[in-house]
């Protein structure tokens, strides 16, 4: 499996629409994404190690392609899942995160890995 890591467009500034991005503010924590490219198991453990340790998770939709899925298509497939940090002003000098969100996105996925058991490996075969 792999937890492939990025950023994303905080959508909570003039210009951007939240209807092309999606809903994600800056400061309530990472987002996970939902679409082909991010394996449905992967994604449910997750959103449910999130809960159980009380880390704040986003959501947020992709189409096909996600930019960063080239693990998904390796080889026979990898089970994977994107994370990403919500950033404003991205592609521009003055990138800006929330160091909260990034400590989050981090204690998040050890948290991922920390949980992951035999039925969860299984159900991602």
């Amino acid at each position: 499996m792999a937890l492939v890591f990025d950023v994303c467009h905080a959508t909570d500034v003039p210009g951007l629409r939240s209807t092309r991005h999606g809903d994600i503010v800056m400061g309530k924590g990472p987002s996970v994404t939902y679409g082909s490219a991010n394996h449905p198991v992967l994604v449910r453990h997750i959103t449910a190690t999130g809960t159980a340790h009380t880390l704040p998770l986003q959501h947020e939709a992709s189409g096909q392609h996600t930019g960063t899925d080239i693990i998904y298509r390796a080889t026979h497939g990898v089970p994977s899942a994107l994370l990403s940090l919500p950033t404003r002003y991205m592609h521009t000098p003055t990138e800006v995160i929330d160091l909260i969100d990034l400590e989050q996105l981090i204690r998040l996925a050890i948290e991922t890995v920390l949980a992951l058991d035999t039925n969860t490996v299984l159900a991602l075969s």
